[in-house]
């Protein structure tokens, strides 16, 4: 069904004459299954409202669009909400944020896309979805919140075969969303205290998360491309082994507690793994899955002895 934005119109159909088409009456005698069943069957439709939270004081915006399924849908502004009809089922949505950083602004700009969420709509019902950009991160997270309306017209179950139970769990419960399997933490090296910042931004780090945390990963480290041309920054990533196991969110709001982190961190505070990939990142070692770091590891390990030495003195 082609995706179209719902407006406040009246849809009808009509005659040859121009006029309006009188709904047909199934004559005396007829059964209800002869009837038009353009008549008589209820329009299976579905809509999502879209909600874009307001944000002021964001410098360098060039442009935020709505993408469902995909395909590029409609440009919003902070603060606006628009309401689009589309086909009960799944679906997925994300927006795609152009801006143009102050100090690059004479040469390109950046896009950054959020993270893809899943939603499943119940034919004639609405499912809300929140979006709020944060500073932090430098995009837009999404949240989907389901209501009950429509789930009444999704009829029960009367049988245990798989096409007859199938409507209620695909439409009824939310999409858990998974974390992030990789996640970048950039520094501002000139708020480091030291001249080995690599180290420094380790403890930081390792002062905030616990170990539990990046188990099943990959530490990854060093300046980024723009450093020193156009910022001069530090930047620590975490890559999970394992598709799905990643706990990126986990990581941000242990450092998004300490206030070590907050006075040395740069702007955006955190880059996703599209992003971890086009910076020259070396390896920094790997947690095992009981906490222990292996490899060669330069800065991390003797910054996680360093801050596990200052717990226990």
């Amino acid at each position: 069904m082609p995706i179209n934005e719902l407006v406040a119109s009246s849809i009808f159909r009509s005659d040859k004459h121009g006029e309006p088409e009188k709904a047909k009456t199934p004559q005396v005698g007829a059964s209800v299954a002869a009837a038009s069943a353009e008549s008589y069957a209820p329009t299976k439709s579905a809509s999502i409202t879209f909600t874009l939270a307001d944000m002021k004081g964001l410098y360098g915006l060039k442009s935020i669009t709505i993408l469902l399924d995909g395909q590029s849908l409609k440009t919003i502004q902070f603060g606006e909400t628009v309401v689009f009809e589309v086909s009960p089922g799944q679906h997925t949505i994300q927006t795609k944020l152009v801006s143009r950083p102050i100090l690059i602004t004479l040469f390109f700009t950046i896009t950054r896309k959020s993270t893809i969420l899943n939603v499943n709509v119940a034919p004639n019902a609405q499912v809300s979805v929140m979006a709020k950009y944060s500073r932090s991160w430098g995009n837009i997270a999404l949240e989907a919140k389901y209501s009950d309306q429509g789930n009444a017209k999704i009829p029960p179950p009367t049988s245990v075969a798989p096409d007859a139970t199938a409507s209620a769990e695909q439409f009824n419960a939310p999409t858990k969303v998974k974390q992030p399997d990789c996640i970048g933490i950039r520094f501002d090296i000139g708020k480091i205290d030291s001249g080995g910042y690599g180290e420094e931004c380790w403890k930081v780090f390792w002062r905030a998360v616990d170990t539990e945390i990046v188990a099943g990963a990959q530490l990854l480290e060093g300046d980024t491309n723009d450093t020193p041309d156009r910022e001069n920054v530090y930047c620590l990533a975490v890559k999970w082994w394992m598709t799905g196991s990643g706990r990126g969110d986990d990581v941000c709001k242990a450092l998004e507690q300490s206030e070590e982190y907050r006075r040395v961190a740069a702007r955006p505070n955190y880059i996703d793994a599209t992003q971890v990939k086009k910076e020259p990142l070396v390896e920094a070692g790997r947690v095992d899955l009981s906490g222990q770091i292996l490899g060669n590891s330069y800065r991390a390990l003797p910054a996680l002895n360093a801050v596990n030495k200052e717990k226990t003195s």
